[in-house]
């Protein structure tokens, strides 16, 4: 593929989300990632139906819990994303587990990362990608297709 070609998919994505509707807007998360988030990694050549090899969707990460996606380098988890609802902030907070605790949305992946050892994680839903290297505690890009 070209770069008028990635440009003309990207776009003709970021157009079937300009076109939803309020109520289409409610997706739950699951659903952002199924029609927004994977279609967004196999523009960008990850084979998202090979899950032995390249892009795994709903990763067990032992006791923490269950990363949205595993990307793979080679057969070899290099990179969890997690994906959220449109509606949630991702510079915000969140209530988690049973204590009920508010907590910075983006530490759910950072834990996964960190207890894994995997040095990427990605915070997305889909409008807003946050991209963070685990091993300096950086984010090292933040893009909004708002904007």
């Amino acid at each position: 593929m070209n770069k008028r070609d990635y440009v003309y998919k990207l776009s003709k994505l970021i157009e079937k989300y300009d076109n939803l509707t309020e109520k289409e807007r409610e997706k739950k998360e699951a659903n952002v990632r199924k029609d927004f988030i994977d279609p967004f990694f196999e523009i960008l050549g990850w084979d998202i139906r090979d899950s032995t090899n390249s892009y795994e969707a709903e990763t067990n990460v032992g006791k923490s819990g269950i990363v949205d996606v595993s990307i793979k380098i080679d057969g070899l988890v290099k990179v969890y994303q997690e994906a959220k609802k449109w509606s949630e902030n991702l510079h915000g907070k969140q209530i988690r587990g049973k204590t009920k605790i508010s907590e910075p949305i983006e530490k759910q992946l950072l834990q996964y990362c960190f207890e894994q050892r995997i040095d990427w994680g990605i915070l997305t839903n889909f409008i807003e990608i946050r991209v963070f290297y685990i091993p300096e505690d950086l984010e090292v890009l933040n893009l909004n297709i708002n904007e």
